[in-house]
């Protein structure tokens, strides 16, 4: 017998944990499922306790599955169940027929554990790679006996998250481009055509003008010394990502965009838009608050405002509303707190909350788009007023002989 941690979630909306002994994992999962609970994750107790098939797990979760084809695997799902074929058939038939070899593999491992016994959230969540908001949806739909309308919601869902995303990378792509070939061009000013001034200003028996000196200390010094420059500034990238990693570190670096000028606020309301809609998609499929809002504080890319709505289930637990624990963060909106009391008193929170997440994705599609539209022209400007001033600093010499000759 194995010793296992399980994290569950009680019928009141509680988020527990409790240690099983069991054979395999999958058998813990059943245990647990049988004594009604919502089973959220199953580890081996002990920290280097790992069997064959978590090495598996771990291999398989590194590899991503296009967003792509799991919504059209999602939406043919719907159909095949809605029209009346078995969950393990259409798996079946939907594993066939999937062309990518790794999302064609894990869906015969999962058709293979529902074939065994295992539910068909559990399947999902025991692959891995899979999020914890889709997991949770599948196994709110088969509680509720509505797996198709739970599976339609999380596209809808999903759908909606792509193509915020699709908007800002599209409207970045002009601006990140001209910040590129800034870069190339001042990098080839900077360690070919200034250095090669020099034996042009050897001929001047003036002193070189302050400017000029500035200009061509700093482009000798990064041309003597490119190597170490570049290798301080991947050490220094890689420094931050590692930082980044960490509990503290996230935390820390997620509180410091906040704190950004113009960008911070778009980041906030984004991300609160993140965790109303994904709440508001985890209500809808019939999931207790207390167990949604644990999975979206998860699904949250703010590492700040994940930990904040973490501590937020603790004090609902206690018997505080969502709008006061919400509230007390200090990381949300007035209006997102008036909208969630309304919510709470009305008994349409779900609604509340989708509303509030329609409404600040709007607002940062158009702040975005706003400041796109400033962004380029100042680029623009930047770029030319950088390269007017080192093309002045490299004749300024050339000038002032010619005003000496004519003198």
């Amino acid at each position: 017998m194995n010793e296992y941690i399980c994290k569950l979630g009680t019928g009141e909306g509680r988020v527990i944990e409790k240690i099983c002994h069991a054979e395999t994992e999958g058998a813990a999962r059943r245990m647990m499922t049988d004594k009604d609970y919502y089973v959220f994750s199953v580890r081996k107790k002990g920290m280097f306790s790992f069997s064959m098939g978590d090495v598996g797990r771990i291999g398989r979760a590194r590899k991503k599955i296009k967003t792509n084809d799991f919504l059209i695997f999602n939406q043919e799902f719907i159909a095949l169940v809605k029209a009346g074929l078995p969950i393990l058939h259409g798996l079946g038939i939907l594993a066939e027929r999937m062309q990518d070899p790794h999302f064609k593999r894990v869906l015969s491992n999962i058709r293979d554990e529902v074939e065994s016994g295992t539910s068909l959230s559990e399947a999902f969540e025991a692959q891995g790679g899979f999020s914890r908001v889709y997991t949770a949806s599948l196994m709110a739909g088969e509680r509720s006996g509505d797996l198709v309308g739970v599976i339609r919601r999380y596209v809808e869902y999903l759908k909606i998250i792509l193509n915020i995303r699709r908007k800002v990378v599209s409207a970045l792509v002009y601006p990140v481009i001209l910040v590129l070939l800034s870069i190339v061009l001042i990098s080839i000013m900077i360690l070919y055509v200034i250095p090669n001034f020099q034996t042009f200003y050897t001929d001047f028996d003036a002193e070189l003008p302050l400017l000029t000196q500035m200009l061509m200390a700093i482009a000798f010094f990064f041309r003597d010394n490119i190597f170490y420059v570049f290798g301080a500034a991947v050490l220094a990238v890689i420094g931050v990502k590692l930082y980044e990693r960490t509990a503290a570190g996230g935390v820390t670096i997620d509180r410091a965009k906040m704190r950004v000028p113009v960008l911070g606020p778009l980041m906030q309301k984004y991300s609160i838009s993140q965790m109303c809609r994904t709440l508001a998609t985890l209500l809808g499929g019939g999931i207790p608050l207390i167990l949604s809002l644990d999975v979206s504080a998860k699904a949250i890319g703010n590492r700040l405002l994940s930990r904040e709505v973490s501590r937020v289930v603790q004090q609902i637990n206690e018997g505080q509303s969502l709008a006061d624990s919400l509230e007390d963060t200090g990381l949300f909106t007035s209006m997102t707190i008036e909208m969630v009391k309304v919510g709470e008193t009305s008994g349409a929170l779900t609604e509340m909350l989708g509303n509030i997440a329609d409404f600040y994705d709007e607002e940062v599609d158009n702040r975005i788009t706003v400041l796109i539209s400033m962004l380029e022209p100042a680029l623009l400007i930047t770029m030319g007023m950088v390269i007017a001033g080192m093309l002045l600093a490299m004749y300024l010499p050339l000038f002032e002989a010619i005003n000496a000759v004519r003198g």
